[in-house]
């Protein structure tokens, strides 16, 4: 046990500053080879990560593919931690958390060591932060779900025509309450966690959840009152993936949009950022549906914020909204099921020095939870900008 937590210790030291001097990888020593960590540049072509089907039980942790998942495999994580091992020969590489088209995940990190951390046999187990409750079994590497695209850029907004009516600056109004019902306390819903990558320089990803103000809209909204409460046509271009589509959440075809809203100090320059969609007590809620699948095995969304009644989904492998899509829902008694697996990478006021590393993932329509009252809030970030969420021609695509 005291030669595994030295390994560690000296593993995590680079994560906070310590500079090593690189090494080559056939050199065993006290301290790992440790490289800079820039992505693939274009002499280096996919694949980036080791073949499964000659070792399946890599995602576990199994470096050798000795088909168990021991201390040799730690051993050889120690010599590639920081490193961006090639795929091949696949029974020397510890990149067992690697996720094809998700280059973050090319390196070998501590996200690799828990991978094996939580499936070795042998002597080094490191207790969950909450757990009485079994870690979810790690995925395979990315898969895209049948007749599914692979994820691709998000194309950048594209800015509101000149003719839309400016903002009201008259004083912000308060939206109207809606019944409140009390919310579940049982669930027989099933997800599993999958890892999700934290780039430690952007900051928010290593804050405890409620401390970040990027999955959250922390500073309020206001009820607008002389914008179109309904679908509005922007022009420009449409994302040749499918982005995620409302109407898709209650399933309940092209809902009333009972209220709009502005997000205050959004930076913004669409007029509204925010919607209140009518619906019912108690209706099911389901993650938008999206060809941009972040998650193995039909994984649709990460779950990135969940406290009832606000839910927080993302739509790449990245725990930040400088890409892709991020959707802001409001009025949500979240499953309790999804509630007690996100709280275990999440326990209250815990900051996370090098990302939460593993968050819920629901399925494609898969119900994350039920409606708390008659309104639906529903708001939307593409590359970093929130956006008009009426707009037609991106998420309500067909009415």
């Amino acid at each position: 046990m005291d030669r595994f937590m030295m390994a560690l210790l000296l593993l995590v030291t680079p994560v906070f500053g310590k500079d090593f001097t690189s090494q080559p990888l056939s050199t065993i020593s006290a301290e790992p080879a440790v490289i800079a960590q820039a992505y693939p540049t274009p002499d280096h072509f996919p694949p980036y990560c080791p073949s499964l089907s000659s070792c399946p039980t890599k995602n576990q942790g199994d470096g050798d593919c000795g088909g168990s998942i021991k201390e040799y495999d730690f051993t050889l994580w120690t010599r590639q931690f920081g490193t961006f091992p090639n795929p091949e020969p696949v029974d020397v590489n510890a990149n067992y958390a690697c996720k094809e088209g998700n280059y973050g995940s090319s390196f070998v990190d501590l996200f690799d060591f828990e991978v094996w951390r939580r499936n070795t046999t042998e002597g080094f187990f490191v207790p969950s932060p909450t757990s009485p409750v079994t870690p979810t079994a790690i995925p395979s590497p990315y898969i895209s779900p049948t007749n599914a695209p692979n994820p691709t850029a998000t194309p950048i907004p594209t800015s509101p025509p000149a003719s839309i009516t400016p903002i009201p600056t008259s004083t912000p109004s308060s939206p109207t309450p809606t019944t409140i019902a009390s919310c579940p306390t049982t669930s027989t819903e099933t997800y599993r966690s999958e890892i999700i990558i934290c780039h430690t320089e952007t900051v928010q990803c290593t804050l405890a959840d409620t401390d970040r103000n990027d999955i959250r809209l922390v500073n309020g909204y206001d009820s607008v009152s002389n914008q179109t409460k309904g679908l509005v046509d922007y022009s420009g271009d449409i994302d040749n993936v499918l982005p995620p589509q409302f109407a898709t959440i209650l399933n309940q075809g092209l809902p009333i949009v009972s209220n709009v809203y502005k997000v205050r100090t959004d930076g913004s320059p669409y007029p509204i950022t925010l919607i209140g969609l009518q619906t019912t007590l108690g209706s099911v809620v389901r993650p938008p549906n999206s060809d941009h699948y972040p998650a193995a095995n039909g994984g649709q969304a990460f779950v990135v914020y969940a406290h009832t009644p606000y839910l927080t989904l993302r739509y790449t492998g990245e725990d930040d909204i400088i890409s892709g899509y991020i959707v802001y829902l409001e009025g949500v008694c979240v499953d309790p099921n999804l509630q007690a697996l996100y709280d275990q990478s999440n326990p209250a006021g815990v900051a996370h020095p090098v990302g939460r590393g593993y968050l819920p993932v629901p399925l494609r329509q898969q119900k994350i939870g039920t409606m708390q009252g008659s309104e639906l809030k529903v708001g939307i970030r593409d590359t970093g900008q929130l956006m008009d969420p009426r707009a037609r021609k991106d998420w309500w695509q067909g009415y």
